[in-house]
Protein backbone atom coordinates (compact mmCIF):
# COMPACT_ATOMS: atom_id res chain seq x y z
CA UNK A 1 0.00 0.00 0.00
CA UNK A 2 1.41 3.39 -1.03
CA UNK A 3 0.81 6.30 1.24
CA UNK A 4 0.81 9.78 -0.26
CA UNK A 5 2.01 12.61 1.91
CA UNK A 6 0.71 16.01 0.84
CA UNK A 7 3.39 18.56 0.06
CA UNK A 8 3.19 21.85 1.92
CA UNK A 9 2.22 24.88 -0.11
CA UNK A 10 5.23 26.91 -1.22
CA UNK A 11 6.01 29.86 0.98
CA UNK A 12 4.72 33.12 -0.35
CA UNK A 13 7.39 35.47 -1.58
CA UNK A 14 7.65 38.75 0.28
CA UNK A 15 6.34 41.91 -1.35
CA UNK A 16 9.34 43.69 0.07
CA UNK A 17 12.08 43.32 2.64
CA UNK A 18 13.68 46.21 4.48
CA UNK A 19 17.28 45.48 5.41
CA UNK A 20 18.64 47.71 8.17
CA UNK A 21 22.40 47.18 8.30
CA UNK A 22 25.19 49.62 9.05
CA UNK A 23 27.95 47.54 7.47
CA UNK A 24 28.19 48.26 3.73
CA UNK A 25 29.81 44.88 3.04
CA UNK A 26 26.97 43.01 4.70
CA UNK A 27 24.40 45.05 2.77
CA UNK A 28 26.19 44.21 -0.47
CA UNK A 29 26.29 40.51 0.42
CA UNK A 30 22.54 40.41 1.08
CA UNK A 31 21.84 42.38 -2.11
CA UNK A 32 23.89 39.90 -4.14
CA UNK A 33 21.94 36.96 -2.70
CA UNK A 34 18.64 38.66 -3.51
CA UNK A 35 19.93 39.37 -7.04
CA UNK A 36 20.94 35.73 -7.52
CA UNK A 37 17.51 34.56 -6.39
CA UNK A 38 15.69 37.00 -8.67
CA UNK A 39 14.37 39.01 -5.75
CA UNK A 40 16.35 42.23 -6.17
CA UNK A 41 13.18 44.29 -6.60
CA UNK A 42 11.94 43.06 -3.20
CA UNK A 43 14.90 44.45 -1.24
CA UNK A 44 15.28 47.94 0.15
CA UNK A 45 18.26 48.65 2.37
CA UNK A 46 19.15 51.47 4.73
CA UNK A 47 22.11 52.14 7.00
CA UNK A 48 20.50 52.70 10.39
CA UNK A 49 17.35 52.83 12.45
CA UNK A 50 16.67 56.49 11.74
CA UNK A 51 16.85 55.86 8.00
CA UNK A 52 14.58 52.84 8.46
CA UNK A 53 11.93 54.97 10.15
CA UNK A 54 12.27 57.60 7.42
CA UNK A 55 11.77 54.86 4.83
CA UNK A 56 8.78 53.34 6.62
CA UNK A 57 7.10 56.70 7.18
CA UNK A 58 8.13 57.92 3.73
CA UNK A 59 9.97 60.92 5.11
CA UNK A 60 12.87 62.66 3.44
CA UNK A 61 14.09 62.76 -0.16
Amino acid sequence: MTRTVPMPAPAALPDSVLLVEDDAGDRLLVQEVFDQQGLAQALASVEDGEAALDYLYRRGP
